[in-house]
C-alpha cells in the first residue's frame, strides 16, 4: 500500500465522522412556535380592566375633593381633582 492512499482512507473516515456529528440540513420553512393563547388571554383581560378602573373613578373625584374640604375656594376643586387624577395615572404608569 502506498502511504498516500492510506492517508486518503483515513481522511474519508474523518469526513464521515464529521458528517454524522454535524447538524442535519433543514429542508423547507422553519417550524413556527405556537403562542400560549390561554396565558395571553388572561394577560389581555387584566390589561383591559385597568382603563375601566380609571374611568370608573373619574365621576367621584370631584365630589371626594369637595367633600374633604381640601380647598377654600369652590373654583379650585376641579384643579385639585385634576391633580389627583394625574397623580393616579403617573403612579399607575410607573408601577406597571
Amino acid at each position: 500500500m502506498h502511504p498516500r492512499s492510506n492517508s486518503h482512507r483515513h481522511g474519508d473516515a474523518d469526513s464521515e465522522a464529521e458528517a454524522s456529528t454535524s447538524l442535519p440540513a433543514t429542508t423547507g420553512a422553519p417550524k413556527e412556535t405556537p403562542l400560549p393563547w390561554t396565558q395571553l388571554s388572561a394577560l389581555l383581560a387584566v390589561r383591559l380592566a385597568e382603563p375601566i378602573n380609571f374611568t370608573l373613578v373619574m365621576p367621584f373625584i370631584y365630589e371626594m375633593v369637595e367633600g374633604f374640604d381640601v380647598v377654600k375656594n369652590p373654583q379650585d376643586v376641579s384643579f385639585y381633582a385634576g391633580l389627583l387624577l394625574t397623580s393616579y395615572s403617573i403612579c399607575q404608569a410607573i408601577t406597571t
